[in-house]
């Protein structure tokens, strides 16, 4: 008895022309869908007409979009890239990327620490004080790590060398641990007495898609972590990854404050288990990078 089995064949390759139709159509069609949403303008079976056709039009270009990136990808980046001594070492040496990435990290860590600074004194914020602190915090590790790992050899580390590389490891869980306690009164804090101010305006929804950014990214790299070879690069990972946990509890409570009317209690109750979870992940980290032993070096 032969088995059933289903063979699926690619959709036809369409022609560049065709397929910036098929954009452009999808696009309109997405567009009436939410105008309808929105406003109701169309009658019920148009409606449906217009939300299949809006649907079948976005699986189709999301599948052309894919075949485009991967051309754009492999024939069009990559040879480029390879071309230029900086950008291919970029791509191909994973220590040199990552050392890369954290000094623009550094940057934006102490960037935001002198952000959270300023409202803190604007609105004689003890909440945004303490955000201040732990980022300036943040960006001084970064800097440590950094500055350490440049320093060693790619390949057969000295006994020197380790000790550096544990001592620093070490010193870089102990205080994250240390400012963590420190957050976790300012959560205690929380239950007491509410967040009154907030950022203003429309800066906010900046705030909450930086947060959300850095969280893809944290979470992503910590799903590598144990392939990463250098303890130090491991570090570095784990001080991205408290820095986006505590990015969420800082957007979470600045959602509440800024959106929630009345409900105090159910706020203040939502904050202060938010914070504690926060501070129980970020401490394990911690933990972690205090019990490094011989064999990570």
């Amino acid at each position: 008895m032969k088995k059933f089995e289903i063979k699926w064949k690619p959709l036809p390759k369409l022609a560049p022309f065709k397929r910036i139709v098929l954009y452009i159509f999808t696009i309109l069609m997405s567009a009436l869908s939410l105008i309808d949403v929105i406003y109701g303008v169309f009658p019920e079976i148009a409606a449906y007409v217009v939300y299949t056709i809006a649907g079948i039009g976005l699986a189709l270009a999301c599948y052309y979009i894919t075949l485009d990136i991967k051309y754009l990808i492999h024939f069009i980046m990559k040879p480029r890239i390879k071309r230029n001594r900086i950008t291919n070492q970029f791509v191909e040496d994973k220590r040199f990327r990552v050392i890369t990435l954290t000094r623009t990290s550094f940057g934006m860590n102490l960037l935001y620490a002198l952000f959270n600074g300023f409202y803190g004194i604007y609105y004689r914020s003890e909440w945004f004080g303490s955000l201040a602190f732990y980022y300036c915090v943040l960006s001084m590790m970064r800097f440590l790590v950094v500055r350490v790992e440049r320093s060693m050899p790619r390949e057969d580390l000295t006994e020197d060398d380790k000790k550096k590389v544990r001592s620093i490891y070490w010193q870089c869980g102990f205080l994250l641990a240390l400012i963590t306690f420190i957050l976790g009164w300012e959560v205690i804090q929380l239950s007491l007495h509410d967040v009154e101010k907030t950022y203003p305006g429309m800066l906010i929804y900046a705030i909450a898609a930086y947060t959300f950014y850095k969280l893809t990214i944290a979470s992503i790299n910590m799903a590598k972590v144990k392939r990463t070879q250098f303890p130090l690069l491991k570090a570095i990972r784990y001080i991205g990854y408290a820095d986006a946990l505590v990015s969420v509890l800082s957007l979470q409570i600045a959602m509440f404050t800024h959106f929630s009317v009345g409900a105090k209690t159910m706020t203040s109750i939502f904050n202060v288990a938010t914070g504690t979870v926060v501070c129980f992940m970020i401490l394990t980290l911690s933990m972690l990078m205090m019990r490094i032993n011989n064999s990570e070096t």
